[in-house]
């Protein structure tokens, strides 16, 4: 296994928000905490929903074998 090879594994474990003196911290799984203004917080979480909307239909998509 290369070293950075665990980098780049998809985390099962989902990152939680906390809102701390009008700011928002987010920390995921290995330690990673991102502290974000409200606006950033806001723009993060719609994109955070808009990729999950693509992904899930990616999913979807990869689920379903074509007939022949």
């Amino acid at each position: 296994m290369f070293p950075n090879e665990t980098l780049l594994q998809p985390s099962e474990l989902p990152g939680v928000a906390s809102a701390e003196s009008g700011l928002v911290i987010l920390e995921g799984p290995q330690g990673i905490a991102v502290t974000m203004t409200i606006e950033a917080a806001l723009a993060t979480a719609q994109s955070l929903l808009a990729a999950t909307a693509v992904a899930e239909a990616q999913n979807r998509d990869d689920s379903v074998s074509p007939e022949f």
